[in-house]
Order: C-alpha cells, then sequence, then structure tokens
C-alpha cells in the first residue's frame, strides 16, 4: 500500500507540474531546426488566387510521451528569406494535423486534416530564414505520432517562398507533399518531398512547443487509491482500539 501512495504521490506532483506549465507553453515537445539556405527547400503555401499551385507539406511528429497527452500552445517553421514582406502581409495559414497512419488521397490538406484548421500566424524575419508562428493554440492531442505542417495562405505575388528542410535529415518518416491540384506536374496525391526538382530534402523543419499534461484516468485511479488507503487506515485503527487490555 505503501507503494501505491508513492506513486499517488509522483502522479500528483506530475499534473502539479504540468498545471502550472500549461500557463506557460515554454516546453519543447519536437524540434528539428532549419537548413539556413535555399538548397533542401519546397512551396509550401496555400494560393487563393492560383489554386492549381496550392501546396501542402508535413511532417511526422512523434508527440508519444509514454501514456500522457498533450497540450499544443505553439507551433513553428522555418522558410526562405527571399521575400521578406511576408512580415508584413501574410497573417494566417492552413495548420494541418492528420493521425499517423500512412496518407491517403482522402486526406486533404486545404482546410486543416483531422485535428487543424485556419490559424492566425507571426512572420519574424531572422538572418537567414523566417520564423512561422501559430501561437496561443491551446490545443488537446493525445499521445502519438501526427502528421503536422503549417502553411502560409498568399497569393502568387508572394510565392517566392519555401519551406527549409532540416538540419536533422530525415527522422522517422519521410515528409510529404501534396499539390492536389497538380499545377506543379508532380501529381495530385502524397508522395515523399525527397526528389521534388531534384531536391534532396530530408525533413521539413519544424518546432512544437506546449505541455505534458496526465491523462484524466491517472487523476481518477490516484483519487481512487487514496480513498482506499484511507479507509482502511480508519479501520485498522478501529480493530486496534478494540483489542482488550493486557
Amino acid at each position: 500500500m505503501k507503494s501505491k501512495m508513492i506513486f499517488c504521490l509522483f502522479l500528483a506532483m506530475s499534473f502539479v507540474v504540468a498545471s502550472v506549465g500549461q500557463t506557460s507553453g515554454q516546453v519543447v515537445l519536437w524540434d528539428q531546426q532549419p537548413i539556413d539556405s535555399l538548397p533542401g527547400a519546397i512551396v509550401d503555401q496555400q494560393i487563393p488566387d492560383q489554386p492549381q499551385l496550392s501546396s501542402y507539406v508535413v511532417n511526422d511528429v512523434n508527440l508519444n510521451f509514454q501514456g500522457t497527452g498533450v497540450l499544443v500552445d505553439s507551433i513553428d517553421v522555418y522558410f526562405s528569406n527571399i521575400n521578406e514582406t511576408w512580415a508584413g502581409v501574410v497573417n494566417q495559414a492552413v495548420l494541418n494535423i492528420f493521425d499517423g497512419d500512412p496518407l491517403t488521397s482522402s486526406d486533404d490538406p486545404s482546410s486543416g486534416g483531422d485535428f487543424g484548421g485556419i490559424v492566425d500566424i507571426d512572420v519574424t524575419v531572422e538572418s537567414n530564414h523566417l520564423v512561422i508562428t501559430a501561437s496561443n493554440l491551446d490545443l488537446f492531442l493525445d499521445d502519438g505520432i501526427y502528421w503536422i505542417g503549417l502553411s502560409p495562405i498568399s497569393g502568387t505575388g508572394n510565392l517566392q517562398e519555401f519551406h527549409l528542410g532540416s538540419i536533422d535529415g530525415q527522422v522517422g518518416q519521410e515528409t510529404q507533399f501534396r499539390n492536389p491540384a497538380g499545377g506543379f506536374g508532380v501529381g495530385t496525391d502524397w508522395r515523399p518531398a525527397n526528389g521534388l526538382a531534384s531536391v534532396g530534402f530530408g525533413d521539413a523543419s519544424i518546432t512544437v512547443r506546449g505541455d505534458v499534461v496526465p491523462e484524466p484516468g491517472a487523476t481518477a485511479l490516484c483519487l481512487v487509491i487514496g480513498l482506499g488507503f484511507g479507509s482502511s487506515r480508519r479501520r485498522k485503527t478501529k480493530t486496534f482500539r478494540q483489542q482488550p487490555a493486557q
């Protein structure tokens, strides 16, 4: 029983730490930093005025923290800085989040996939790249692996932007690319980003921040064990007092 109480104490402390962390959103859950150069870059953009060119990139992201879920606070993706005017005119993007199953033609990236949607973004100009950030997402995802991408929405006047590859190369599955209307002549279904226009891509650069949170079942289990332990202690005390004097 003592070991169960220690287990409950550990769960309670984890819950408190996670609850405090939820207000900060500063925990890095996944991080693949960009290559600071144009090679290894592909178009990743929804283009309303020429939808045949709209293209989407998603990367497999492991958010498996051994029995917990995560509360996603922000997502960063990294683009070339060929056209720095994005910092003034681009303010929305398609946040695609699909479950970790193999992508099929029915997985439509134009509106957010299984768990995403249209989100507001900020564009930060760094020395060698742009950082595209969707923040204040407050999005809970169960433990698992997901396909995640963030594709800015902008017209063809700002087409000269490219999602940079990751310095880590390929981690897990290959980054996937889709140009649903076929405007780039590479098909209309999902395909690996590697090999597009003879570019060795590796993985898309992406950072996911948020907090690890306990599943509701863990808290409930702790409560049940705690109540049971308290009841057992009361019964033992009562029995002790009823023993006859020696």
